[in-house]
């Protein structure tokens, strides 16, 4: 089998010669029985890739094989692939924008809303803000010191 490949990587007859190798020692160990040899072999002869070969063999043991199998690597990202982790990024980035401009155009909404709602409240009780007196002319015995 050819080395430093990877699982998809299209298949030459003495690759599919050495799996059925490799199914042929399976047998004669009794690993597999004549039937199971038999279909194996048949999907071997027939397979197109190295991982269509490996998945024939992945469940034996072949240290007494008269071939050694070698691990195939990982296929690499291609470089259109590689730059989708920025566009993923960037969008979240957005995401997170937007959420804190929200959140603090909410929060901003809220203060002003509480910010009526105990004015009108005041107003209710018959309390004005400081402000609110002065203009009016309003003063209290506190503000201005005691009455003689």
């Amino acid at each position: 089998m050819a080395t430093s490949q990877t699982a998809s990587t299209r298949a030459k007859d003495s690759d599919r010669n050495d799996i059925c190798q490799i199914l042929d020692t399976a047998l004669s160990e009794r690993q597999l029985s004549m039937s199971e040899h038999e279909q194996r072999v048949n999907a071997a002869t027939t397979a197109t890739t190295l991982g269509d070969l490996r998945a024939l063999v992945s469940d034996l043991q072949t240290g007494n094989a008269p071939v050694q199998l070698p691990t195939l690597k990982k296929p690499r990202r291609s470089v259109s692939s590689a730059g989708g982790g920025w566009g993923i990024r960037a969008a979240v980035a957005g995401v997170l924008v937007l959420l804190g401009i929200g959140l603090g155009w909410g929060l901003r909404r809220l203060r002003q809303r509480l910010h009526r709602v105990r004015r009108r409240r005041r107003r209710e009780a018959g309390q004005l803000p400081l402000a609110a007196r002065r203009k009016a002319g309003v003063t209290l015995a506190v503000e201005t010191g005691p009455l003689v």
